[in-house]
């Protein structure tokens, strides 16, 4: 979506979503939702891109129960 001085994306999955505490800490390194079938550093590297280009990102429940992952990027970037 375009709102003014933002782009925004919306990701969402039909999984089984995140728990409350999960969402808080979903995008620290090595921290994964599932046991022992990942490494836990794929979101913590989207976090980190995207605080890069001065943006955020968010997770929360989606309707159809899934996670819903929202990336905040700004039109215009400023100069280092």
């Amino acid at each position: 979506s375009d709102f003014g001085a933002e782009l925004i994306f919306e990701v969402e999955d039909q999984g089984p979503g995140l728990s409350e505490a999960d969402q808080h800490s979903i995008f620290d390194k090595g921290v994964s939702s599932k046991e022992g079938e990942a490494h836990g550093y794929g979101l913590h590297l989207v976090r980190q891109w995207v605080q890069r280009f001065r943006g955020m990102i968010t997770v929360e429940t989606a309707e159809s129960g899934g996670a819903r992952f929202i990336v905040y990027l700004p039109k215009e970037q400023q100069q280092s």
